[in-house]
Order: C-alpha cells, then sequence, then structure tokens
C-alpha cells in the first residue's frame, strides 16, 4: 500500500482527475490472490496528517496479483481553508473580501495579498476585540482557532488607537550618578482597554549621566496581545 498527500501546487479548484501527489508513506500487506483489497475506513482512510483528508473516491480497490506486484493507492487531499474579512464588523458576512487557499499554501500563490489597512481581529466589538493577527502569509490555521477553526477564520476591521500622553515621567535625584525615574499615568481616557494596563504609578531606578533628561512617553500605541 501506498499512501499520497495533494501538492501544494496544485490549483484550489482542481478536480481528482488533475490533482498531483507527493508520497507519504508505505505498508506491506498480504492477501489471497484473485481477491479484491480496498482501504480499510478506520485505519486507511483515518490517517492523522495535519491539514489532510481522505479523498475516497481515488482510493479505488484492486484484485490481489499473485506476483507480488500489486499496489493499492490511499490519497489525501489538503483542505480547501477560507478566512473572512468583516470591514464593518458584522458576523455572518466578507464585506471586505474571502480569501481561500489549500492549506500550506500562500496568500499570494492564489492572488491575494494581506490587507493591512485595518488592524484585523478575533472579535467585532470595538471595546472587547481579543486577540489581533498582525500578518498571515499562508493558510496555515493551526494555531489560529480562537479566531474560528482549523480551516475557517473570521477577521474583524479596527481602527489603529494612538492615544496622546497616557503617560509622564518624574526624574528624582538620589545619588551622584543615580536617578530615579517614575513612570506615571496620566488622566484615564474613557476606554476599557486602559483597565488591563499596570497600576497608576509604576517606579523604575535607573543610573543616568548627572544633566541628562529623563525619557519622555509621548505617545503610546494601544494594541491586544
Amino acid at each position: 500500500m501506498v499512501f499520497w498527500k495533494q501538492s501544494v501546487q496544485d490549483d484550489k479548484n482542481a478536480a481528482d482527475v488533475a490533482k498531483t501527489y507527493d508520497y507519504a508513506e508505505s505498508v506491506v500487506r498480504t492477501a489471497t490472490t484473485g481477491t479484491n483489497v480496498s482501504p480499510t475506513t478506520g485505519g486507511d482512510g483515518n490517517k492523522n496528517y495535519q491539514g489532510f483528508h481522505y479523498n475516497a473516491a481515488k482510493s479505488v480497490a484492486v484484485t490481489v496479483k499473485g506476483d507480488g506486484s500489486t499496489i493499492l493507492n490511499v490519497y489525501y487531499d489538503r483542505n480547501l481553508l477560507t478566512i473572512d474579512f468583516h470591514r464593518n464588523n458584522k458576523p455572518g458576512g466578507a464585506e471586505d473580501g474571502e480569501y481561500t487557499g489549500l492549506y500550506g499554501q500562500t496568500l499570494a500563490q492564489n492572488g491575494y495579498t494581506w490587507p493591512s489597512s485595518h488592524r484585523w481581529t478575533q472579535n467585532a466589538s470595538s471595546w472587547n476585540p481579543g486577540r489581533t493577527l498582525t500578518f498571515l502569509d499562508a493558510f496555515i490555521f493551526d494555531d489560529l482557532q480562537e479566531y474560528g477553526s482549523t480551516t475557517y477564520i473570521n477577521l474583524y476591521a479596527q481602527t489603529h488607537q494612538v492615544l496622546p500622553r497616557l503617560f509622564t515621567t518624574k526624574k528624582t535625584w538620589m545619588a551622584p550618578g543615580l536617578w530615579r525615574t517614575r513612570l506615571l499615568r496620566l488622566a484615564v481616557p474613557s476606554i476599557s482597554l486602559i483597565n488591563t494596563l499596570a497600576s497608576p504609578c509604576i517606579s523604575i531606578a535607573r543610573t543616568m549621566a548627572p544633566g541628562s533628561l529623563p525619557a519622555q512617553v509621548d505617545r503610546l500605541l494601544i494594541t491586544t496581545n
């Protein structure tokens, strides 16, 4: 028996007759001459190939020959993966487009480029957007199940939010060559995300050259994990 996995170079819409395959593995089995043998559904058709599924239509039965030349081919196809972009933050539609590709293929391979005009998040809510997916080069969702599943993910557009002067610093002389810089949080903006920040006052001790100015935090880009 020979197991085959669909090539990553195939067109995502290829029919069975047009698909090409790469060798995966092989096993030796015995059967009585003249009998028909097929892949077993529970074993041969249930290989744990990440990103692939069993193609039963191509994995057809064969008749065993007495000379040991019989080969039973078992085929696994790549899953078709989908990304839905929701620019208007409404579930159930893909206002900014839908990307599809075979597992392991790149976006460019399917004629796509990453839409960098927005920040794409896990949830539609601007108050609780969840995680941010900053860039994705290929159709591989193995570690992205919080956005949907291993075959389908939804991404929601958010605006990059820049808030002015959330923090400032205060320098205090302690000893020759040693200054303590305190990081002070200013007025809290009216967004829930600020609740995830640290305590209002954080002290940082560091050595600074006499007469040097403390660093100023003028602007802070707020993003999620």
